[in-house]
């Protein structure tokens, strides 16, 4: 009875947001497991979850973007997600900082080893996913897009990878019948522009 009484509270809490490392980093996992997630395999429910950035395939280093995550499911109507970004070197670095805009996301922080703690100024890894609120059912096939920010680092660092994970669900108070899908969004640094060009007039009076 101690353990069916505690499932009910596990499955408020993935409505809540998954546990950090669950976008589909390399070397980190989803929530297409037991006691997540499950239903079909990974990517093949139907559906699709899709980023979208500001500034398209490029980022101005120290400048805030707009990032939206669209999860979509003809069948489905309970939605989730989650993103973080990290250096397209180095998958095990964060690169910059993920922000909400309002009540239906949420940042999360982890330690190196996921473990997850509080989000002080520089976290070791940092994500960014739905709230209770952000997962509020729909009618079926309606879909969800999120909204949030995300400012990179403040010196150019090569091109960087968004990676999310998106969560289409049915809403029946359980982990089974569920869909997870994944996709990455490569961004790299805008190019400089190019420099003014200062000419010098002479008037024939300098002469």
């Amino acid at each position: 009875m101690a353990i069916l009484s505690v499932i009910p509270a596990l499955i408020y809490a993935y409505a809540a947001g998954p546990d950090p490392g669950k976008s589909g980093v390399p070397g980190e996992s989803t929530c297409n497991e037991a006691g997540c997630h499950v239903g079909t395999g990974l990517n093949a429910g139907g559906g699709s979850v899709k980023i979208s950035a500001s500034g398209g395939s490029s980022y101005t280093p120290g400048v805030t973007q707009r990032i939206t995550v669209a999860v979509s499911d003809p069948a489905q109507r309970r939605w989730g997600f989650q993103l973080t970004a990290r250096l397209a070197s180095d998958s095990k670095t964060r690169a910059g900082t993920l922000a909400n805009i309002d009540s239906t996301t949420q940042p999360l922080c982890a330690a190196s080893n996921l473990r997850e703690v509080a989000c002080t100024a520089s976290p070791v890894l940092q994500y960014i996913e739905h709230t209770l609120q952000g997962a509020a059912a729909t009618a079926v096939g309606a879909g969800r897009t999120f909204s949030f920010d995300w400012t990179p680092p403040a010196a150019a660092s090569g091109d960087i990878i968004l990676y999310a994970a998106g969560n289409a669900a049915n809403n029946n108070q359980d982990d089974t019948g569920d869909h997870i899908y994944t996709t990455t969004l490569r961004l790299s640094a805008a190019a400089a522009g190019p420099k003014p060009v200062i000419s010098e007039v002479i008037h024939d009076g300098d002469f």
